[in-house]
């Protein structure tokens, strides 16, 4: 979209400051956004693209091009607003997924079902994983909304394919050659049956991504024997003893990692079968709270990951550091446990 100053000037999407366009009412520079979804629109995410590939042009980067299977079949089913939420639902998912840094778009403006990805500083290794993250993602969504004739609606199930392209480092290609890449791909990943991940080649062939990637081990991980975590006395009592710790949950990630090294997903589903308590009464271990809890661990030294900036393509394990607070930490439960009704009388006592 060319602007146009109030000094008769035109722009194209460059900074300058208290400068308005006299067509849209809008600052020079302003990028405009789709309004179903609040992601940038197609012309707003290629100014913004091409931006970030001048930027990062000695490190590798990774285009994504996402497309919704048969969503053609949900407006014809459900009805167009049921498809308008299931759009939201799926750029509220890619914006959970993805980084600050990571540029993300909808492709084709009204009605269309494609977004665009951008992963700077990213190799395709990564982007592989970030894209089946964001199909895993979609699938496991359920999205609440009303059909056609008013009744409540549930989705579920949504599916999805990318096609993906890396512009390596120095190389030259403009943005254009990159989303061609990366259409091209999309359509082999479209032909060979859906709900899966195709990459080009840099020979301009494709290749089938039928797996998921696999995720490397940390290296040198620890483990702990003072914890067991079959002993509900350490999950009960730790979290009374651990008030200097931030997170609600950090008794139960330190018993679900004191047997060795996890991946992100598999540790979520481990802890989404505790009970736990956060203060205010039973909680469930969610995937964003989870995500926040390993970060604050992670600052306090107590777990580490292979992945630092995506934190649910990691394999997490942990510290020296966790192990000697656990070493410290389980004599005390236990003797916290085995006294327990003394404990409560006293607090009874001294709350009355």
């Amino acid at each position: 979209m060319l602007h146009a100053a109030a000094d008769g000037a035109q722009h194209d999407g460059a900074h300058q400051h208290h400068v308005t366009c006299t067509a849209c009412g809008q600052p020079m520079g302003y990028r405009t956004r789709d309004k179903l979804t609040g992601l940038l629109d197609r012309w707003s995410w290629d100014e913004a693209a091409s931006d970030v590939l001048d930027k990062t042009a000695d490190q590798p980067s990774v285009l994504l091009l996402l497309d919704l299977d048969r969503f053609k079949q949900i407006n014809d089913v459900h009805g167009h607003l049921v498809g308008d939420d299931v759009l939201r639902a799926v750029a509220a998912v890619i914006r959970d997924v993805v980084r600050q840094v990571d540029v993300v778009g909808r492709y084709g403006g009204h009605g269309g079902d494609e977004f665009l990805l951008l992963l700077p500083a990213t190799d395709r290794t990564r982007g592989e994983k970030v894209a089946h993250r964001i199909l895993a993602c979609a699938q496991a969504a359920a999205v609440s909304t009303r059909s056609v004739d008013g009744r409540p609606l549930v989705v579920e199930g949504l599916s999805a394919s990318v096609g993906g392209a890396v512009r390596p480092p120095g190389r030259t290609d403009d943005l254009v050659q990159l989303v061609r890449e990366a259409d091209g791909a999309l359509m082999h990943a479209k032909r060979t049956g859906r709900s899966r991940v195709a990459f080009a080649m840099p020979d301009n062939g494709v290749i089938h991504l039928n797996r998921r990637a696999s995720t490397a081990v940390a290296p040198e991980p620890v483990t702990s024997t003072a914890i067991n975590p079959g002993d509900d006395r350490y999950l009960v009592h730790a979290r009374d003893l651990v008030k200097i710790l931030r997170g609600a949950w950090v008794p139960e990630v330190l018993a679900a990692l004191s047997q060795g090294p996890l991946p992100y997903t598999d540790l979520l589903n481990t802890l989404r079968w505790a009970t736990v308590h956060d203060g205010g009464g039973d909680a469930e271990i969610t995937d964003s709270a989870l995500r926040q809890v390993l970060r604050d661990m992670r600052f306090d030294e107590l777990i580490a990951s292979d992945d630092s900036e995506y934190p649910y393509l990691g394999v997490y394990h942990l510290t020296p550091t966790a192990v000697r607070l656990a070493d410290a930490l389980v004599p005390a439960v236990e003797w916290a446990a085995d006294r327990a009704e003394s404990i409560a009388s006293v607090q009874d006592r001294r709350s009355s």
